[in-house]
């Protein structure tokens, strides 16, 4: 976990690196490997603190800390994030917040199927 910080310290600091979602993940997945550090309290703080730095979800509490700012994709950001939770929770014994990730993860997955298949009605409603 620290080389992985030292690593986006350096390239953020020295570089010009911009922090984007797949960035944010990769941090993520560092921590949430190490159980000793972040137990099923604090694996469910984190989640919460995504939930309400609006990632989708439920309603969470959390802190202020920076996010990216770039656009955010279901398929390529949320959905890894949130099974990566799904696994910590279950590694944890915490097998009711895994429930409840998973639970906020179909939310998103109907969510992003119905606005999928609007763009997919518009655009096929300008053709005709």
């Amino acid at each position: 976990m620290t080389n992985v910080l030292r690593t986006l310290r350096l390239l953020v600091e020295e570089h010009g690196f911009v922090p984007d979602h797949v960035t944010t993940n990769i941090v993520v997945k560092a921590a949430l490997r190490w159980p000793t550090v972040l137990d099923a309290a604090l694996v469910r703080r984190l989640f919460d603190y995504f939930v309400w730095s609006g990632y989708p979800g439920e309603e969470g509490v959390g802190m202020p800390i920076p996010m990216p700012k770039s656009k955010m994709s279901f398929v390529w950001h949320v959905k890894p994030l949130y099974k990566m939770f799904v696994k910590a929770l279950y590694l944890r014994k915490d097998v009711a917040g895994a429930r409840k990730v998973v639970g906020v993860l179909k939310e998103g997955e109907r969510m992003e199927a119905e606005r999928v298949a609007g763009k997919s009605r518009k655009r096929r409603a300008r053709k005709v």
